[in-house]
């Protein structure tokens, strides 16, 4: 099977949409979630093409040119599905935290905080140092700050957020792993669209998948897993059915 070259950005998007969808289907509790931040993520992912292009890749699209839906598409559906693979995986669901607590309420302050410096170091990195330090990594840092910052509200969500970036970083290798290794020929692909190709930066596992595809998954989701009940002063709870 061969797929034409500029529909393998879609399709995996499209799998991770699928994907956000079916949960979307399947859990109600979780509509808003998966809505609200997967509109977010879609955002972030058009606006970072900006850095990406530049030092990273020239991504092949159905439509040309910036912004592709496909970058919307695949933000979307891999925010969506890091913040909804905890639910999901250990039957639990986001509701408010204690109100009656006082000190979720100050480390939430203290979140709010780390994460704006660390947010100001990731800009910094992003702006200042991806001339000598491809972006893609940049931006895999800067997401490790992030939650490492928003980690401050409580790090009772360090195992959701380590469970998420598992999930998708397995679910990253094995996609692109398929993609790359069997529905196109990956090196010449990686090799028409990748800036990182030949250099000391092109490393690959699973094939011809890049290791650097597979640490963003990583990294990011573990970011946004942490963000969503961090920012939001929500907690998860194990489902009613469950509880009672």
């Amino acid at each position: 099977m061969s797929l034409p070259y500029h529909l393998l950005y879609l399709v995996l998007g499209c799998i991770h949409l699928a994907v956000a969808l079916a949960i979307y289907a399947k859990r109600p509790d979780l509509r808003r979630t998966i809505i609200t931040m997967g509109s977010i993520g879609g955002f972030v992912e058009v606006m970072s093409e900006v850095w990406y292009e530049k030092d990273y890749w020239h991504p092949l699209t159905v439509v040309q040119g910036w912004p592709a839906p496909e970058d919307f598409i695949y933000g979307f559906g891999v925010t969506a599905m890091a913040v909804c693979v905890a639910p999901v995986l250990v039957s639990c669901t986001y509701v408010p935290d204690n109100p009656s607590d006082k000190r979720p309420f100050k480390n939430i302050g203290t979140a709010y905080t780390a994460t704006m410096i660390a947010a100001s170091f990731a800009a910094f990195m992003m702006v200042g140092f991806s001339i000598e330090f491809p972006s893609i990594w940049n931006a895999t840092s800067c997401y490790f700050a992030i939650g490492l910052g928003l980690l401050t509200g409580g790090w009772r969500f360090a195992k959701f957020g380590l469970l998420a970036a598992l999930v998708m970083g397995v679910f990253a290798a094995v996609g692109y792993g398929i993609g790359l290794n069997f529905l196109i020929d990956g090196d010449a692909f990686l090799r028409k669209i990748w800036l990182l190709y030949g250099t000391d930066w092109d490393i690959r596992i699973v094939g011809n998948v890049p290791l650097d595809e597979v640490a963003w998954n990583v990294v990011r989701a573990w970011c946004f897993a942490i963000l969503y009940p961090v920012l939001t002063w929500q907690r998860l709870a194990p489902l009613p059915s469950r509880a009672a």
